[in-house]
This record gives C-alpha cells, sequence and structure tokens, in this order.
C-alpha cells in the first residue's frame, strides 16, 4: 500500500521500479479484508515523524493494530516517537523490527526480535557519528536478536541466519538496501520461519 501524495519524486519513482522488479504487488487503496496477508510491513512513517497520528493515517494504523497479522516495521514502528518509542499509545506494537543502518534511540523501548541491517555502513562514518554498532557474525550483512538480551543468540536464531547468508558487498548503497531487506524477508517470514525467529 503506497500514497500517490509522492508519486512525482525521483526516490518514489526509483522505489516502485524496485517493488515492481522484486514483484512486489503495489496498491493505493487500503485492502477491505486483511486475513489473506501473512505479515504487514510497515513503512508508513520514518524517523521524522513528529505529534500525533493524523488521518487518513490513524484509521491505516487502527486496522492494522487490530488484525491478528503480525507486524515487521522499518527502522521505527509508525506512531513512535524517534527517541522515546510509543509514548503516545497511538504508535503500531509491531512483533518485528528491522532497524536500517544502526538502531535508533527508540529502539531500546522494543521488546521483541529486531533485526539490524548496517554492516555496509563505511567506516570513516562510525567515525566521524562515532556509532556504536552490533557485530555481524561473518559475512552476514544483519544481525538478529531482542534489544534486550543483545548476546543471545539460540540455537533457532542461528537456523535462521544460515538460510539467510547474503555477501555483505552486494549491499553497498542505499537503493540495494532494500534489495537486502526484501531478501531478508524472503527467506525469514515465509510461514514455516516466522516461529524460528520468535
Amino acid at each position: 500500500l503506497v500514497s500517490s501524495f509522492f508519486k512525482f519524486l525521483i526516490f518514489f519513482q526509483n522505489l516502485m521500479k524496485q517493488l515492481r522488479n522484486h514483484r512486489v504487488p503495489v496498491t493505493v487503496e487500503a485492502p477491505p479484508d486483511l486475513r489473506d496477508f501473512h505479515l504487514i510491513v510497515d513503512s508508513i512513517f520514518g524517523f521524522s515523524f513528529k505529534g500525533f497520528v493524523r488521518p487518513p493515517f490513524d484509521a491505516v494504523l487502527h486496522a492494522l493494530k487490530t488484525s491478528n497479522i503480525p507486524v515487521l516495521s522499518v527502522d521505527i514502528p509508525s506512531g513512535w516517537d524517534v527517541e522515546k518509542g510509543n509514548v503516545t499509545g497511538e504508535g503500531l506494537e509491531p512483533q518485528y523490527l528491522i532497524s536500517l543502518t544502526a538502531p535508533k534511540l527508540c529502539a531500546k523501548h522494543f521488546k521483541k526480535v529486531h533485526f539490524v541491517g548496517g554492516r555496509f555502513v563505511p567506516e570513516s562514518m562510525v567515525e566521524k557519528y562515532q556509532l556504536v554498532l552490533p557485530e555481524y557474525p561473518g559475512i552476514r550483512p544483519f544481525r538478529c536478536g531482542s534489544t534486550n538480551q543483545e548476546h543471545v543468540q539460540t540455537t533457532r536464531r542461528e537456523s535462521v541466519y544460515r538460510e539467510c547468508r547474503v555477501y555483505s558487498e552486494m549491499y553497498t548503497s542505499r537503493c540495494r538496501e532494500l534489495a537486502c531487506v526484501l531478501s531478508v524477508f524472503r527467506h525469514c517470514f515465509s510461514e514455516k520461519r516466522m516461529d524460528e525467529c520468535a
């Protein structure tokens, strides 16, 4: 589901092309029945979100919150303050979070399964912004772990890692970041593997 409000922006056009290339169906209207979906990928708002959720997005978030479908939020769960988390209570409470580049401050309030995709961050940027990034085992471009127990890795999570191996040199630009995320989704979030990350 995408908003046609951004259709003239070049970034939007590039994103739409990537989605079509990955055969991701796109619609501008929310489907009336969400029961046919197995996973909802939430990327409605970004890290610049402030204040309260306003129409028409309040209705969209309400529909997602009241469904029983697992939600995976990208970078920041929609409706959350980038630093303080879900302070208004209007935000989504996803089952999964994938942080791009590095976890944002609100991730410390997230208590469920947390993926971090950021092995592609150049060393110069790490030094300049004094980033503290997690270690990425082997050649994996992402890490699976909970925010509260960062170093706890179960055998089940390790089996997901093995199935999701992707070479890090494939992810050298922001455009390829989406390909990484989609690859992880395809491998990790098929119906039979959802329980392996829980």
